[in-house]
């Protein structure tokens, strides 16, 4: 018989058996909260506590999972992770399951202390202290966990004072690729691809709304994703491509430009505008709206 093919473990971003695990759960979590499908939930339940296990099983006496087949997982995978314990707890809760969430608790405090105290660099969530060697690495994708969990309020994953600082540096990175980057119009192409020598605007969705939801950044954040969408529909002129990463040199490389699911975070940009939060489960809904300024 054929041996069976090898799995392709992607190297350039996270560690995907952390992130797949973490996104089946808050998927999960998702769809049960807002619809009250409790009938559904019992069913998929084993595989969610399943997910919960194997990350919490691949701990090795740590405070986060690391698997040997893959690379060492990046700030955004843990804050993932954290996202999805909370996720899984909710869950536990909702299926009586003590044991599950007593371990979730206990993982995801253990899992925040750890990320405070190992990968708080001064300016954002980054490598570990000691493999950053006082370099400065700030990224968006490093608070994939939090803008997760508020899509499904979860609450704080993170420091509050650490969040507005984080936020803070990657929208002055923003303004560098303001500066720097994009600034005279580039030649559209015709298959509206990215041309390899337009750099748009340093940002992505992401920073906005994450940043609105904090009074004292909201202006900022909107100032921001004003900025990225008159590049994406003034210069680039293809709204649906859209930078995906935020590096911390300012500038986002042509292939990084694409059309993908997170093209689609400009739904997420309004349900945190409106603040619209719908429990199924206890048939409680809330509304919080964020609005900037004198909006």
């Amino acid at each position: 018989a054929a041996a069976p093919p090898i799995a392709v473990v992607p190297t350039d971003l996270m560690a995907a058996p952390i992130d797949s695990n973490s996104v089946y759960v808050l998927e999960a979590a998702q769809y049960a909260v807002w619809t009250g499908d409790l009938k559904l939930l019992k069913s998929i339940f084993p595989g969610v506590r399943g997910a919960l296990n194997m990350l919490l099983q691949s701990r090795n006496g740590t405070a986060f999972p690391s698997f040997a087949a893959s690379p060492a997982p990046q700030v955004g995978s843990l804050t993932l992770y954290l996202a999805a314990l909370k996720a899984g707890l909710r869950l536990a809760d909702m299926m009586g399951d003590k044991a599950v969430a007593a371990q979730c608790r206990e993982a995801a405090a253990r899992g925040s202390a750890s990320l405070e105290a190992n990968y708080w660099n001064g300016q954002c969530y980054g490598a570990p202290k000691q493999q950053a060697k006082g370099r400065s690495i700030c990224d968006l994708d490093g608070l994939l966990g939090q803008w997760a969990a508020d899509q499904l309020d979860l609450g704080a994953l993170l420091s509050a004072e650490h969040l507005t600082k984080a936020l803070q540096t990657l929208q002055a990175q923003a303004e560098v690729g303001v500066r720097n980057n994009g600034i005279a119009p580039a030649p559209r192409t015709t298959n509206h691809e990215a041309p390899a020598t337009w750099e748009p605007l340093a940002t992505t969705l992401g920073v906005a709304t994450l940043a609105i939801r904090q009074p004292d950044l909201a202006e900022a954040g909107v100032n921001l994703l004003r900025r990225l969408d008159d590049r994406r529909n003034n210069i680039l002129q293809a709204p649906w491509l859209a930078p995906q990463r935020l590096p911390a040199g300012g500038g986002v490389a042509a292939n990084t430009v694409e059309s993908d699911l997170g093209s689609a975070a400009d739904w997420n940009l309004l349900y945190s505008i409106e603040g619209f939060a719908y429990d199924a489960v206890t048939g409680q809904m809330t509304l919080r709206p964020n609005l900037p300024g004198t909006w």
